[in-house]
């Protein structure tokens, strides 16, 4: 299959993450870039909502159920706009035509960028990602297709019995899973298409509406800021080109893709925006996006909050100064009175199993402190190349925004982000995992919250050296004429811009592209998958009925027959850790079912009737012990093989079945 092909699928993809929001943002009363930025956020929250409340009230997740809570939240958001006309309430207002015209040329330009990057990494949308976390995403989307459940409550155990699944995230998944349903297009397209479009779309309108707050709409400055923030926004190689690559962190770069866009609702409220946008909206649209970054992943909610501290502390800082002075002892006593509340928070929060599980997570070092600090301030994290133009400019943005006392906290954010990486990648001390295990404890993920900051800091670097060049221009008599003209000045912003992004684009997309691109079977790499393997899944897939439950040892990539063809596996995941006793028990013994009675009792209960397997060299030989009992039975007893290419097989289990299976392989093997 083709991208060209998969046109289609994604301007539905497109059109599935902007529309419904749109519905709501629009009736409500928002225009311009604030209206379509926020409709992402709005989108997921109605979808993950409509997710929970399926888990609890039984209902069938899916479009019908997400249409009608759209159409509420639609009619809330129409409703409140005529209560703020009853009363007289003037909304945001319209951004300026030069401006919108800016916004629409930046995001034709990041989505230009951002889908040559995709497409020259990811070469087809049916590609597969051979990654652990992969596994899982795929076939998370095939059970709530063949389910109905999304709920996040219970979607960590993937349907498998006696699994124990805590909360996962899985608004991603819920977007996928909607997309496969409108396209009819199969699993591994629908994830590819989904992850395109967060990339290049919802990603690039985030960074942009983050631009809006602190630059403004009005004048050249603020339309050529705008536009320069959509064309850095794809070329900053840590997110989202990383973290849809590596891992694969896919429900994590969905959050991080909406976080801009939570952080801009964060200066609105404190009412430190430079020129609001969202008026009376603020507050039920913060709400909303708070759920939906924190459902899409809470790494993504945490990392909206540490970038929105500094400048709550710029805001708060001042005032508990100025009412220090004046109530010195009645401070001091209200500050007193709240420290050891916000410890005993901390240390509730911290002792919650959750919590606890995140933070168990460890990754040695793998820099010295040094080369972290400048792989940070670089772009270069995590072994990407380094992105120096860029890097130049967001230093230059730095001094700017010191020099012109303005957005200081930014800055500050940047340096203390980078801290945070460094401690992951280079110290890894259990102090430092105390504040880096709230994101496991991972670089990459910590990695890619130095864009949120760093597009707004280079921005700031490009205007500060277009108004340098300006003012040399001033300053030589045969064009100072020329220079103040504000036409010429807007000329030199958007050159400077599209010079700094341009000498990006030519180093970074094919890196970028390389890094994307490099965990999927088009890239050459089979640690999980082969094109003989996927065939001979295909083949088992009509080889055993439909409802078949068929044992898999997901480290050699045989669980992806559950996504690739919907015949479901024993083991939908690679990790062992959501797998109750029994499962243990059988993924470590079923090869021994013909002298083990608690095997074949246990085959017997959940109808296990195949068992596939697939030898392979998958690096991570963690659970590969967990699984031992899933192999090559040799010549023991209640295995058939049905069929095999090489060392690739798949056996009919023959002993230790229920009547009601018997009866349907009796059919299957009669009508073949």
């Amino acid at each position: 299959m083709s991208w060209t092909s998969a046109v289609p699928d994604v301007v539905l993809c497109v059109g599935l993450f902007l529309v419904p929001g749109l519905l709501a943002t629009y009736l409500g009363g928002l225009r311009g870039l604030t209206a379509w930025a926020s409709a992402p956020l709005v989108t997921v929250a109605v979808v993950a909502l409509v997710a929970v409340l399926g888990g609890v009230f039984n209902f069938r997740f899916g479009i019908w159920p997400v249409a009608a809570g759209i159409a509420v939240i639609a009619g809330l958001s129409a409703g409140f706009s005529l209560l703020r006309r009853r009363h007289r309430v003037e909304g945001p207002p319209p951004d300026p035509r030069a401006y919108s015209l800016s916004v629409g040329i930046g995001a034709v330009a990041a989505a230009v960028i951002g889908s040559l990057t995709f497409v020259t990494g990811v070469k087809r949308p049916d590609a597969i990602s051979q990654t652990w976390d992969a596994v899982f995403h795929y076939n998370a989307i095939r059970y709530i297709e063949q389910t109905g459940k999304a709920s996040p409550l219970t979607i960590g155990t993937l349907g498998q019995p006696g699994g124990r699944g805590p909360f996962y995230p899985d608004a991603w998944h819920a977007m996928a899973t909607l997309l496969a349903e409108l396209t009819h297009a199969p699993v591994t397209v629908a994830a590819s298409v989904t992850c395109l479009v967060v990339a290049v779309v919802v990603w690039p309108l985030s960074c942009m509406l983050l631009a809006r707050h602190l630059f403004g709409s009005d004048g050249g400055r603020a339309t050529a800021a705008v536009l320069i923030s959509g064309m850095f926004s794809s070329l900053f190689g840590p997110f989202p080109w990383m973290m849809t690559g590596w891992g694969v962190l896919w429900p994590n770069a969905l959050g991080m893709a909406m976080a801009p866009a939570g952080v801009a609702l964060g200066l609105s409220i404190m009412g430190i925006s430079a020129g609001d946008s969202f008026g009376t909206l603020r507050w039920p649209l913060a709400v909303m996006g708070a759920w939906a970054i924190g459902v899409a992943h809470p790494n993504s909610a945490l990392s909206v909050v540490v970038v929105c501290v500094f400048p709550l502390l710029m805001v708060v800082g001042p005032y508990l100064a100025s009412h220090y002075r004046r109530h010195t002892l009645g401070t001091t006593l209200v500050l007193l009175g709240i420290a050891p509340l916000a410890a005993i928070g901390i240390d509730f929060v911290y002792r919650l199993p959750q919590v606890r599980a995140v933070e168990a997570q460890f990754w040695p070092p793998f820099q010295t402190p040094g080369q972290a600090v400048v792989s940070a301030l670089s772009g270069s994290t995590n072994g990407q190349a380094a992105e120096w133009v860029l890097a130049v400019f967001v230093l230059i943005g730095m001094i700017a925004c010191f020099v012109w006392r303005q957005r200081r906290w930014l800055v500050i954010a940047e340096l203390v982000i980078v801290a945070l990486y460094v401690g992951s990648a280079a110290i890894g001390s259990h102090l430092v995992r105390l504040v880096t295990g709230l994101w496991y404890d991972d670089s990459h993920r910590l990695a890619a919250i130095l864009p949120v900051v760093g597009i707004p800091l280079a921005t700031v670097g490009v205007l500060a050296v277009a108004e340098a060049l300006q003012q040399v221009m001033g300053r030589i008599r045969a064009a100072a004429a020329i220079a103040a003209r504000p036409a010429v000045a807007l000329a030199v912003l958007f050159a400077v811009g599209t010079a700094v992004a341009v000498a990006t684009a030519i180093q970074s997309v094919p890196h970028n592209a390389q890094v994307v691109g490099k965990e999927f079977s088009t890239s050459g790499d089979q640690a999980f998958t082969s094109p003989q393997k996927i065939q001979f899944l295909r083949t088992v897939a009509r080889l055993v009925p439909g409802s078949a439950l068929v044992a898999d040892n997901p480290i050699e990539g045989t669980a992806y027959l559950w996504a690739l063809t919907g015949t479901r596996v024993l083991f939908p995941q690679v990790g062992p850790r959501s797998s109750g006793h029994d499962m243990a028990y059988l993924a470590g013994n079923l090869v021994k079912i013909g002298q083990d009675p608690r095997v074949c009792a246990l085959v017997r209960q959940h109808g296990v009737g195949y068992m596939v397997v697939a030898p392979d060299r998958y690096p991570n030989l963690g659970p590969r012990a967990f699984y031992a009992g899933i192999a090559n039975p040799g010549h023991k007893a209640g295995f058939r093989l049905l069929a095999a290419d090489g060392p690739i097989r798949l056996y009919k289990i023959t002993v230790c079945q229920s009547p009601s299976a018997t009866r349907q392989v009796e059919a299957v093997s009669h009508g073949r």
